[in-house]
């Protein structure tokens, strides 16, 4: 099961989200995303285990589950959640 969790200010904006898998539906572990930046007709791994993702000002702010941050000047071109991954692009 997936939830997709907001807080109320949040909401309003819509440009927050954070996904939490029930750990069953993964063989017993956590499923996180992980990030690629599409450039030049390939995908290159940008972060791990991605779990929250925020788009403010022209800039995607990722957090993984270890609470590694990182930001990429660009945008969300695809989310796959079956597929585990987020696509970062070049504006």
């Amino acid at each position: 099961m997936l939830f997709i969790l907001y807080t109320p200010e949040e909401a309003a904006k819509d440009t927050f989200l954070t996904y939490y898998r029930n750990p069953c539906i993964c063989g017993g572990t956590m499923c996180e995303l992980n990030a690629y930046i599409y450039q030049e007709g390939k995908e290159q791994l940008f972060l791990e285990n991605v779990n929250s993702a925020r788009y403010e000002e022209g800039k995607v702010h990722l957090r993984n589950l270890f609470g590694e941050q990182k930001e990429f000047a660009g945008t969300i071109q695809e989310i796959s959640l079956s597929g585990r991954r987020i696509v970062l692009a070049k504006r």
